[in-house]
């Protein structure tokens, strides 16, 4: 039996499957099995993996990925689960060190971080790196409120035992919230900053997208389980995020009322303060140019947020609960 099964959820992945299982199979340690389960591609994925001393399995019909990841740990051979997404790269030494979390047996549940150099050049993905940097720096501790499984790994027995990723969520949603919320339940999840992966980002429109589907999903499991995380979805964040939004409705209204513009300056000032280390993080790595660009981005997306956020909030009081599927 291995040490490690590592599960991969892949769609359409043809760009990148290839140098993530050259980085999984050059590691240094190799007591591992890598289940890559195919969710229904259309590309060259299949024909790239099978290149590869690699499980592949292909489901029927596309599921999405936490449905694929539980059907990876079902036919997994180690109690010991590592996921990562299709997307990123191993640093050094990733796998030996999840082994030897997971060795400790006080330690269930373990996540790693991505690497502030993105795959992916352009001012999306640095601006997305640097972001993941800035989050996971203000942590303070080895323990975090959201099981990432782009980079983390699990005890078999408590992943069965928490009944795996909700797969109603059919994309790459809130389905690591959900299951989250389940996991913090029964158990901690640790932080080891050494584990790096590098993390190939989405275009500007993919992440436009992205945001707007999951907060509008994240505000309607926040209905059901009031809180904020200690990365990411913070309350520093979310009142960043207000704070963005005023300034830009009372800028809006600078044509009509001209004390607006003025007063929109306030809030703008006070978003700015709540989000200083990520600009002043942006301005040391990348130089002026970007760290106004990482506020303009901060305030733009901050539209997105609080607009799909109020919308899954608005249908989460009015429609009736989605039953779950696991």
């Amino acid at each position: 039996m291995p040490a490690l099964s590592v599960v991969i959820p892949t769609h359409n992945s043809q760009d990148t499957i290839g140098p993530l299982l050259e980085s999984i199979l050059s590691q240094d340690f190799n007591d591992i099995e890598v289940l890559i389960i195919d969710d229904a591609s259309s590309d060259a994925t299949e024909s790239i993996v099978k290149r590869f001393n690699v499980r592949y399995m292909r489901l029927d019909s596309r599921s999405g990925p936490s449905a694929a990841r539980n059907y990876g740990v079902s036919r997994a051979r180690s109690q010991c689960i590592v996921f990562f997404d299709s997307d990123v790269v191993l640093r050094e030494g990733v796998l030996r060190r999840f082994h030897e979390k997971l060795s400790d047996r006080a330690i269930r549940a373990v996540i790693g971080l991505y690497d502030k150099i993105p795959l992916n050049d352009g001012l999306v993905p640095w601006y997305k790196a640097i972001q993941e940097q800035v989050w996971f720096d203000d942590i303070v501790g080895d323990t975090v409120t959201t099981f990432t499984p782009s980079v983390g790994a699990i005890r078999k027995d408590l992943f069965d035992r928490l009944g795996g990723f909700d797969s109603v969520y059919t994309g790459a949603e809130v389905e690591d919230y959900e299951f989250s919320h389940k996991l913090l339940k029964e158990d901690r999840i640790y932080l080891d900053r050494t584990i790096r992966v590098r993390h190939r980002f989405p275009s500007f429109e993919k992440l436009v997208k992205s945001y707007a589907r999951r907060c509008f999903l994240w505000a309607q499991l926040f209905l059901k389980d009031p809180r904020f995380d200690n990365n990411a979805t913070t309350s520093r964040q979310a009142l960043a995020v207000m704070f963005y939004a005023a300034s830009v409705l009372l800028l809006l209204l600078g044509p009509i009322m001209a004390s607006c513009s003025w007063a929109g300056l306030t809030p703008l000032t006070v978003a700015l303060f709540l989000d200083r280390r990520f600009v002043s993080y942006a301005f040391k790595e990348k130089g002026l140019l970007f760290a106004v660009y990482t506020a303009g981005m901060n305030l733009f997306l901050s539209l997105i947020i609080l607009v799909s956020g109020g919308a899954g909030i608005i249908y989460g009081l009015t429609k009736p609960h989605k039953e779950s599927r696991r």
